[in-house]
Order: structure tokens, then C-alpha cells, then sequence
């Protein structure tokens, strides 16, 4: 697999040579329960998640919390759509308390809630799920394991039950165990899962990254089963459909509608038997709906048979969806494709959802980062990253959005500049850089995926090709999020030693330049600055604002150079204002009193 052979490459060159690397990403796990019965009510057999049924945070109607990672995309030939992901950072991305380069430390838990398995004597009762390592994500080392436990209720004491320990890439594995201790069988009864994780080396510390993924689903635990019957009545659908774009996940709205831009003509939808027969689709439908109107189109495919425990990939439907036109900036679609089987197939892994959104941006990536990209090593600082995109029409570039993992060493000091590059006659970036913002550094968020947005202080006319990116002013990494699910490395050049170098890294990088959208009323409100002073600029405390205009109501904003508001407030006659509460660096500050508008910068000591 791609990742397997990318991730060797980065973990065994010799890092005192200057080159691009990708390491594990720090993916947000559940941060909040999805909506559902939250209470401790005692749940009946059969138990059965496949966690096709949300997405981010798992079921509130079967688990008791929400640290793992639901997802569809960090693994490929699922037994269904969606997995829970296991990893060694928390709910907010941040590393579990007790993570040190020797010893493993228990990370994720997955915890059901209770169920009543009050079935004194019983031999029928078996549990079983599939388990996968690594993935898209970093393989667990033989010290890190993955764990089940049971739970006797009546001395609320864990057993543990099953474990296994790293290794690199599989495929799913079913496991069965057989619950026949009577100390188990009683109501009350619970199970959870958790991983034990470990960063590794401590010599490459702003490197380490998250680390050690397990990968479960499919979980069922009933009664009247036995040790051979380890198939289901079920047909599932085992693989999320895709961007309908050939080359972009995402462009501008007006941008789409200006060109006839290229779309996929097959559109492919895998799923998979988990019986012991032969079975058959009776239909394969596909729904594409307008979500602003609510307008739906309905294309159906034939039928399928599939061979007993096989997975299937069909690709003979032609995609031929008529976007439906309208001016507004943006527009999405829900693309969705869903099989028809018999009536005793389980229905809710029969449908797989996309979300095509037309918005202000370009994107190659489909949003959701399973490694981190960046320039490592002697001899990086200063290198720089370039990233190609293709304007449909002219239009003004207004800035970027990027994504930042994290590590287990903060870099979100580490200062770089932001680029534009027009191409040369090579196509190429240009020799003539312009840095749109020198004082950039990386931001965090605590939300999944979250992008930052970096606006230029001026737009930049874009007619065609054009290149954004970075330049580093250190050798450490800035750790840009980095999608293994789609590629558009052949888009992605970096510059170390003089000369730009297509990236060899197949992937998407996670940053997204972001446009104006020209076609938009211009903004009629004035802006001039020349009446507008700040002392005493540097400042420490407080500043004063020096203008004769001002007037009782105007309001006074300060933003970073990344565009972020930092403060607000509404003048009155006190032109003082405090700025003990921001970091020390270069700031905006934006006065508007109906259309006018005032800006200038200051500096923060």
C-alpha cells in the first residue's frame, strides 16, 4: 500500500539530509456524543455496530464515551462503511497525559453501554468484530497493543479478554471469542476496547506525531451463534463514494459554472458479502440532490451478484449529473448511492453519502488529513514549498486556508512566510517570489480538521496557473496536513537546494487558496489611513488612537496577519485601549464608521 512504503521512507532515511517528509497526523477524535439515548440504560442482545451510522463520535446510543476517531477514511476495504480509529491523542488532538519515548501508555477506550446478559448456563453466546493495524495511518510497534476487556459486573472489575500486539498493515481480521464465564453473563454486563500506544524515538522530537492506529468494526455480540457460524445475512457497502470532479474535490461555484470542467465518467461504489451464499443485488441507485432547493435526480444501475464472503467494485455506471445552475456564490450537492437488497439484509449500511461543495476555494484534498506534510532536516531553513493550482477564470486570489497537525513538540513558534509564485516558461514558480505574509506561523484548532484561514493584504489577479505555498525560516517541519486518499502530489514541488523537485509523495496536501469571487457587488466602502496614528507604536500596555474623525459609536477591531480577530470594541471618547492581553507581534487595526474605513498597523512589545 501507498502508506506502508511512504511512512518506511520517512522513519529509515537519514534525517541530516534535507528533504520532504510526511508523519502521522493528529486526528481529533469525538469530542461530543451525536445525538441519541445518553442515558445508562440497560441495553438487549444482540449488541451490533458497524458505525455506518455516524460519523466523528460513536453511537451515544450504544457507547458510554466518545474518544475513538469514527471515520471512512484511514483504511480501505472495510467490512462496512465506517470504522472506529484508535491512535494515541485525545479528544482535542493533544497527546494522552503519561506519552514518553520508553514505555507504552493506555490511549482511546471504547467503552459500551450496559447490556443485559443475564443467560446463566448458556454456551451459545459469542463476541466477535474485525481488527485492522495501521491503515492509512502509522503501524504500532510489537510494545503497543490493542486490547479487549470484559466486565464482571456484580465486583466491577475489567478481565482482560483478548490482545494483540503491533505490527505493520493487514487486512481485516475477524476474531470470535466465546462467552461462556458465568461471572460475564449477567445483566450489567459491558465491554470496552482500548489501545496502548507509544511515539518511539525521542532523537527526531518535533517529528512525533501521532502514532500507533488500530482500526475495529463490525462488532456483534449475541446469543444462538456458534464457533463456525462467523458470517452475517448482510450485503454492506464497504467504501465511501468520491468527489464527482476528475481532478479537483472542490472549486469555486461561479468558477464551475464559467467552463465545462472534466467529471469522473464512471462512478465506483464497493461493497461487500458477509454470507456464507452467493447473493444479489436487486438495484444500485444513485440520488444527486440540490441541498439549497431540495431538487433530486435518481440514475439506477442493474443488478449484481456477488460470490459468498467477496468484495465488489463495479464500475459501469456512467456519471453524467446535471449540476443544476443557479448565481448564487456557492452550492452543494448530496451525492448518494445506495443498494437494494433482500428484506432481511440489515438496511443501514446500504447507503454511503458525499457532500459536493462549490464554494470560494479550490481543493485537491477531500478534507480529512491521515499524515502531515513538510521540508525536514540540515539545510531546510529557507527551503520552500509550492502548490499548483488552475483558475477556471480570471479572478482575484484573496488568500489561503491550510490545515496544521500537531506534535508532541509545539512548532507553532516557528515562523514562515507565505507565497505566491506565477509560473515561468517551464511551468515552473517564477525566480520572483512575492511573500504575502512574512509573519505566519502555524495555528491549532481544537475542532477535527479544522482549516486556518491566512489573508493576503491584497488580492492577487490570478488568470490561469499560479502556485501557493511557503518558505520555512527553520529546519524543523511545519507539519501541514496531508491526504493519503487522494493525489495530487504531481501538483506539489519543493525547493531545497536552488531548483524546484516534483513531490514523490503521493497525496494531497491540505491547503486551499481561496478566491474573491469577482462577479461580486465591489465593496463601495472608502478606505484610507492617512488620518489614522497609533501611539506609542511599538506598544506594550495600551495604544491611543490618534484621529480627529472618530466618532462616538465607530468600531475599532484588531486582527493578526493571519486575519484572526483578536479584539473588538466600540468607541466611545477613550481612544486608549489595552493590549497587555496579546502576544508580542504585528498587528491590524481596522476602525469603520459606515463606509468609511480606517486601518494601520502597530507593533506589540
Amino acid at each position: 500500500m501507498k502508506i506502508r512504503f511512504a511512512l518506511i521512507s520517512i522513519f529509515f532515511l537519514q534525517f541530516s539530509y534535507a528533504q520532504e517528509v510526511v508523519i502521522p497526523t493528529n486526528t481529533v477524535s469525538g469530542q461530543n456524543f451525536v445525538k441519541g439515548n445518553q442515558s445508562e440504560d440497560t441495553l438487549k442482545l444482540p449488541f451490533w455496530d458497524d458505525f455506518s451510522e455516524t460519523q466523528i463520535a460513536p453511537s451515544a446510543d450504544r457507547w458510554s464515551d466518545a474518544n475513538v476517531y469514527i471515520n471512512s477514511s484511514f483504511t480501505e476495504r472495510m467490512p462496512s462503511v465506517g470504522i472506529a480509529t484508535f491512535d494515541a491523542v485525545d479528544a482535542v488532538g493533544n497527546f494522552y497525559a503519561g506519552a514518553d519515548y520508553e514505555n507504552s501508555f493506555e490511549a482511546d477506550v471504547l467503552t459500551s453501554k450496559p447490556i443485559n446478559m443475564n443467560l446463566p448456563g448458556n454456551t451459545t453466546v459469542w463476541f466477535s468484530f474485525y481488527y485492522r493495524p495501521q491503515g492509512y495511518g502509522d503501524a504500532p510497534e510489537p510494545q503497543d497493543s490493542l486490547v479487549l476487556q470484559f466486565l464482571a459486573e456484580e465486583t466491577q472489575t475489567w478481565h482482560s479478554v483478548w490482545s494483540v500486539e503491533g505490527s505493520y498493515d493487514t487486512e481485516f481480521q475477524q476474531v470470535m471469542i466465546h462467552v461462556t464465564d458465568e461471572k460475564f453473563l449477567k445483566d450489567g454486563f459491558r465491554f470496552r476496547f482500548k489501545n496502548y500506544a507509544s511515539p518511539g524515538s525521542s532523537m527526531y522530537a518535533d517529528l512525533a506525531g501521532n502514532c500507533d492506529f488500530w482500526h475495529i468494526d463490525y462488532i456483534l455480540l449475541d446469543k444462538n451463534r456458534t464457533e463456525t457460524k462467523t458470517y452475517n445475512n448482510d450485503i454492506s457497502i464497504s467504501k465511501t463514494i468520491t468527489s464527482l470532479l476528475k481532478d479537483y474535490e472542490s472549486v469555486p461555484w461561479k468558477h464551475f459554472q464559467n467552463v465545462e470542467i472534466e467529471k469522473i465518467t464512471t462512478f465506483k461504489v464497493a461493497f461487500q458479502n458477509h454470507q456464507n451464499i452467493n447473493r444479489s443485488i436487486d438495484s444500485l441507485n444513485f440520488y444527486s440532490k440540490h441541498i439549497e432547493s431540495g431538487t433530486e435526480l435518481k440514475l439506477v444501475a442493474g443488478a449484481k451478484n456477488i460470490n459468498a464472503f467477496s468484495y465488489l467494485k463495479p464500475s459501469d455506471l456512467s456519471n453524467m449529473f446535471d449540476f443544476q445552475q443557479n448565481t448564487d456564490d456557492s452550492a452543494s450537492f448530496e451525492i448518494r448511492a445506495e443498494i437494494v437488497t433482500d428484506d432481511y439484509d440489515p438496511t443501514i449500511n446500504n447507503t454511503t453519502r458525499y457532500t459536493q461543495k462549490f464554494a470560494k476555494y479550490y481543493a485537491y484534498d477531500d478534507g480529512t488529513a491521515e499524515a502531515a506534510y513538510g521540508l525536514y532536516g540540515t539545510g531546510t531553513k529557507y527551503g520552500m514549498a509550492a502548490y499548483r493550482f488552475v483558475s477556471l477564470k480570471p479572478d482575484s486570489l484573496e488568500g489561503v486556508q491550510m490545515y496544521f497537525s500537531r506534535t508532541l513538540n509545539d512548532v507553532s513558534q516557528k515562523y514562515f512566510w507565505l507565497n505566491f509564485w506565477y509560473p515561468n516558461e517551464n511551468g515552473l514558480p517564477q525566480d520572483a517570489v512575492f511573500q504575502q505574509i512574512e509573519g505566519a506561523r502555524p495555528i491549532y484548532t481544537e475542532n477535527r480538521n479544522a482549516f486556518v484561514y491566512f489573508k493576503f493584504e491584497k488580492p492577487i489577479l490570478v488568470e490561469d496557473t499560479f502556485f501557493v505555498g511557503w518558505t520555512q525560516t527553520t529546519d524543523e517541519m511545519l507539519n501541514v496536513g496531508f491526504d493519503w486518499n487522494r493525489t495530487a502530489n504531481q501538483h506539489l514541488f519543493y525547493n531545497i537546494g536552488g531548483s524546484w523537485i516534483p513531490s514523490e509523495i503521493e497525496g494531497a496536501l491540505m491547503m486551499r487558496p481561496v478566491f474573491k469571487l469577482s462577479d461580486i457587488q465591489p465593496n463601495t466602502k472608502k478606505t484610507n489611513s492617512e488620518n489614522l496614528s497609533i501611539s506609542p507604536n511599538p506598544a506594550s500596555e495600551f495604544i491611543r488612537i490618534g484621529n480627529t474623525e472618530l466618532q462616538t459609536g465607530t468600531r475599532i477591531r484588531i486582527y493578526n496577519l493571519q486575519g484572526m480577530l483578536m479584539q473588538e470594541s466600540i468607541f466611545t471618547t477613550d481612544t486608549e485601549l489595552s493590549v497587555t492581553h496579546l502576544p508580542a507581534g504585528i498587528y491590524i487595526l481596522q476602525t469603520e464608521n459606515g463606509n468609511n474605513i480606517l486601518r494601520t498597523k502597530f507593533v506589540k512589545q
